[in-house]
């Protein structure tokens, strides 16, 4: 399963205070990266001997001295805003600017998806109707982190306002050191074009279930992301082999005398809940792979795993990990949907179990899911409907107290 998913965070660091910046940055990142592209943005400024304050966009205020704002977003998942970034469309109709501002918007993300960067679509569109903010330059959108692109909107924004920017675009790319990983072993393909690789470190790495695993094949540039299980010590991954597919077709021959190099990088939103004794697990495919390891090890909770697969052949692959949660009762129930099979989805069996899901998440359990996002929102609009009816809360609360906690591509 691949997806640029959440990464580890950067730090937002200030030396001026908010009432006496010119200039102010707000940033809208899941992952780290676009917090990255703001800061040397703001180090450049303040090298120019501007006064900047930077902050997340959720964290948007009145500014005293302030006359331009500058916006870097990227989009989460299908259009939806960072979780850093959720509130700040509702806080501008809020807090009213202390005078006319400037403002410019810089939108990152992939036309992989569908919604590209369409949250930075709707910060520039609704601050386009406040009567107080003024677009400095047309809304700029950049895909997968094009450093040119990025260059370009940099040199028209310092000739906009008079000020040189000299960013070293080099600095601005992830420098992460990569371990070696023996393979111990590369699975058959599966009926549905899936396949298990089971990989160790070479050295003493880090990792747990729900972790990500970044592969670079050689002659590219653009990492794929692999979430982990972590299971006996070595990498489980769960990966769908794809005709075109260069990282998926490159793991899937690797053999025992192969060795290959990845950054693991942590993915604490997505780990395993602690002290928490009911939780759900709910994937579609490939997205299994980090509940496989997950499953194994947590024998203080009662765990439930829904999953939906194309046909009962398609959970041949993953049999054997089920099986033995089941008799060594660290997994207490499973449910299974056939897309073709029995034409049926996940978020069918999950709406037959109304008072699992709403007894998990009354005894304050949590519901992770893992795979695509169509199937995301399908099993959302059911958690949603079932927290509503039964419970009286909607999603985006338990989301907030963390009972909702996804990756999905």
């Amino acid at each position: 399963m691949t997806i640029k998913r959440k990464r580890k965070t950067t730090s937002i660091i200030n030396n001026t205070l908010k009432d006496k910046a010119e200039f102010i940055i707000l940033v809208g990142s899941e992952t780290g990266t676009t917090i990255r592209f703001a800061t040397a943005f703001k180090n450049e400024l303040i090298k120019a001997n501007k006064a900047v304050f930077i902050t997340e966009l959720n964290r948007y205020s009145s500014y005293k001295n302030a006359k331009n704002i500058i916006i870097f977003t990227a989009t989460y998942g299908d259009g939806n805003a960072p979780a850093n970034a959720q509130n700040f469309i509702k806080l501008i109709h809020l807090i009213e600017p202390k005078r006319n501002l400037n403002y410019s918007v810089i939108g990152f993300g992939s036309k992989q998806y569908p919604a590209f960067c369409q949250f930075a679509i709707l910060v520039h569109a609704s601050l386009q109707i406040h009567p107080k903010f003024t677009p400095e330059m047309p809304l700029f959108k950049i895909d997968e982190q094009n450093l040119s692109s990025f260059e370009n909107w940099k040199n028209e924004w310092g000739n906009l306002n008079n000020i040189n920017l000299d960013i070293n675009l080099t600095d601005l790319l992830e420098k992460e050191e990569e371990t070696i990983f023996k393979i111990i072993n590369n699975s058959k393909l599966n009926i549905d074009n899936t396949f298990l690789i089971r990989l160790k470190p070479t050295n003493k790495v880090k990792f747990t279930s729900g972790d990500l695993l970044a592969i670079t094949t050689k002659g590219e540039e653009k990492k794929r992301l692999y979430s982990v299980a972590k299971i006996d010590n070595t990498l489980v991954l769960s990966v769908k082999k794809h005709d075109l597919g260069i990282c998926s077709n490159y793991l899937h021959k690797l053999s025992k005398t192969d060795v290959i190099k990845g950054t693991i990088q942590e993915n604490k939103k997505f780990h395993f809940p602690k002290k928490i004794k009911d939780v759900i697990l709910i994937a579609n495919g490939t997205g299994i792979a980090p509940f496989l390891g997950m499953i194994q090890k947590n024998k203080k909770a009662r765990i439930h795993l829904f999953w939906g697969g194309k046909t009962k052949k398609s959970l041949e692959l993953y049999d054997k990990h089920i099986i033995s949660a089941l008799e060594n009762k660290t997994l207490t129930s499973f449910h299974i949907a056939y897309s073709q099979d029995q034409q049926t989805y996940i978020q069918k069996t999950l709406e037959s179990q109304t008072v699992l899901v709403s007894n998990t998440l009354r005894r304050n359990g949590a519901i992770l899911i893992c795979g695509s996002l169509s199937m995301q929102f399908g099993v959302e609009k059911v958690i949603a409907k079932i927290a509503s009816q039964e419970l009286n809360l909607t999603i985006e609360e338990l989301k907030n107290n963390k009972q909702i906690r996804t990756d999905c591509y």
